[in-house]
Formats: structure tokens, sequence, C-alpha cells
């Protein structure tokens, strides 16, 4: 999910746990996913964009997955290294075919 048509991925900072059985594994990086999900898996995600104090967009998604050996939970939250207002929201797939049939995407203002 990239922000005002910025789909340089080195203008975005990420970090994420993944708990997925008894593993758990903690990363950093420099992409804006919002979800990664695997080929035949099925997933939930919560997601929630607002702008910290220091004025830049900031995303906080949970994910739940049914995947093929239990169950795989992500956290992950990415910022935009930029504090310019959203005008645009751009939500991609690196493959195709990978939004499919039956996704949703549901986005609400909080009111003031």
């Amino acid at each position: 999910m990239y922000f005002n048509n910025d789909q340089v991925n080195a203008n975005y900072s990420e970090q994420y746990a993944e708990f997925s059985g008894a593993a758990l594994t903690l990363a950093r990086g420099a992409q804006p996913y919002l979800v990664y999900l695997r080929v035949g898996d099925e997933q939930f995600t919560y997601g929630f964009i607002k702008r910290v104090p220091d004025g830049y967009p900031l995303v906080n998604a949970l994910s739940t997955d049914n995947v093929t050996f239990g169950v795989r939970f992500v956290f992950r939250a990415y910022y935009w290294n930029s504090t310019a207002n959203l005008t645009r929201i751009d939500i991609v797939a690196d493959v195709a075919n990978a939004i499919a049939i039956g996704s949703h995407l549901m986005i609400f203002k909080v009111r003031s």
C-alpha cells in the first residue's frame, strides 16, 4: 500500500513480528507491505493509518492466516518518510492476479 503515488520502497520503513506455530520471526525493512499472503492461504487483516505527532503517516496492521500447518499471526508497522498530506492510497500486488475475487477493502474515516 503506497501513499500519493510514491512507489519507491526505499521511502518507507517497516518492522514486523510473525508468530507461526512455535516460531517467532522479527524483521525490519524498507517496504510498505500491509499484508503478505502465501499461495493457498486464507487471511484476515485489520489495518489502521494514523499520523504520528512528528507528522509521518504510520500504518499498523494485524493479520491472521489460516495456513496449512495451523495459524499464523503477523503484527506489522510501517511509515512513509514524508510529512505530506495523504491524497492518494495505492493498493498494489507484486505478482499478477494476487488480489483475488472475493477480496474486500473497507476504508472508514474517524469523525472528529
